[in-house]
Order: C-alpha cells, then sequence, then structure tokens
C-alpha cells in the first residue's frame, strides 16, 4: 500500500477485519470478502434462536449427558432388613377385602349408643301431653293451613276443631270442620315440624270419634287455639 492510498475496510468470510485498496477490491470481492458496512448490515439482519429453541438444545445436550452417564450401583441391602420392608410395602398397599369393611361398620353400629342413633327429641314433645299439644298449635299456626282455615271461616262460619297428639315423637293431626265440609292437618315433630293436609270431605259423619272430641276452637283470624282443660 503506498502513503496516502485511499484504504477500504473489508471482512473476511471467517470474520476478521482487513484493509484493501482500490486496486485489489476486486480481488477480494471475488474470495467472498463483504465491505464493512454489508457485514454489519447482515448481522444485524441475522435471526436470533428464539428462547424456546435455546432451552430445548439445552434440556437435549442435558439429557444426552444424562444418558452418557452411567448409574450408580444400587447399594446391598441388608439381609434382616430387606424382609420387614417389603412386609411393610405390602401392608400399605393391599386394601382391605370388602367383608371385613362392612363387619367393621357393622361393629361400629352396634356399639353407638342408642341416643346417638335415635334422632332426638325436642323437650316441647318430649315432656308432657299438654306442652306437646301447645307445640303443635304453634307450627299450625304458623304455616299457610291457618290462613287457609281463615278464608274458608269466612265463607262457610265458625268451625270446629279437635287436635289429635300421638305417641312421643309421633306427628300430631289437626282437625277443623264445618257443617258441610272438614280438613285434616298432620304436625311432625321437632322445632321446624312440618305441617302437611292428609284429607278432607263433605260432612262431619265421615270423621271418626276421636277426630269429633272437638277440643279446641278457631279464632277469627284462623288461627288455633286450646280449649281451657
Amino acid at each position: 500500500m503506498l502513503r496516502g492510498e485511499r484504504l477500504w475496510d473489508y471482512v473476511t468470510p471467517g470474520g476478521e477485519p482487513r484493509r484493501v485498496c482500490v486496486l485489489c477490491k476486486g480481488k477480494a470481492e471475488s474470495a467472498g470478502w463483504l465491505p464493512a458496512e454489508v457485514a454489519a448490515n447482515r448481522a444485524e439482519q441475522a435471526p436470533r434462536p428464539s428462547r424456546a429453541r435455546a432451552l430445548r438444545e439445552r434440556l437435549a445436550r442435558a439429557a444426552e449427558s444424562a444418558r452418557a452417564r452411567p448409574a450408580p450401583a444400587a447399594e446391598p441391602e441388608p439381609a434382616g432388613e430387606a424382609a420387614p420392608r417389603r412386609r411393610r410395602r405390602l401392608l400399605v398397599e393391599r386394601p382391605d377385602p370388602p367383608e371385613e369393611l362392612a363387619a367393621e361398620a357393622a361393629r361400629r353400629e352396634r356399639t353407638r349408643s342408642p341416643e346417638r342413633r335415635r334422632r332426638p327429641i325436642p323437650a316441647a314433645w318430649a315432656d308432657d301431653a299438654s306442652r306437646r299439644a301447645r307445640h303443635a298449635v304453634d307450627r299450625f299456626n304458623a304455616s299457610e293451613a291457618s290462613r287457609t282455615v281463615a278464608g274458608l271461616t269466612r265463607s262457610l262460619g265458625e268451625p270446629r276443631a279437635s287436635i289429635q297428639l300421638g305417641g312421643r315423637g309421633k306427628p300430631a293431626t289437626v282437625t277443623v270442620a264445618w257443617e258441610l265440609s272438614w280438613y285434616r292437618w298432620t304436625i311432625d315433630p321437632g322445632e321446624h315440624g312440618a305441617v302437611r293436609e292428609i284429607g278432607k270431605g263433605k260432612e262431619i259423619g265421615e270423621l271418626s270419634e276421636a277426630d269429633r272430641r272437638w277440643n279446641a276452637r278457631i279464632a277469627d283470624d284462623g288461627s288455633l287455639r286450646l280449649q281451657s282443660g
């Protein structure tokens, strides 16, 4: 190169920088050298490997390394401990037969106290007949049956009523009758015992003698009231 001669920057295919004079530019380009500006642009535009591709390559290398690594030799298990460990594993993995499960459930049911098996009866039904009767009256008056009786009373006049108690824990029965119609409801025991209509008819003679023991009365609003005594 002569002093003061203009030079151009090139990059070889191997990425090494070179300076070329005007007479050698053709020779350099024929050899595959690129001007520095062109080489820089190509480097910027070259696609970079994605993160997913790089991760896959790392995982592949790790898997290959693991396959190439020899497996550690298993330590010999003491003869005295091998059998107990196998027995413990069998005890854990073997499920109980169905007949054993059924027998265990029956045994637990037999050992339960009668108080736990039986649904507890509220105190309002367990003390005496008078208290149970008052509880049945309260449930009737809080139900739709009381409003039904009020509507019928406005049309048919004043009715007669009776309440019949079952045994302890048994439903009570309320009968309301007019000259040409009667209705009967049952009241389940419990604080929230359901009140259900179970029958109706047209003649009082259809009722049993127990249902015609008029021991209650109906107020103007259709609510049930116990008679004194």
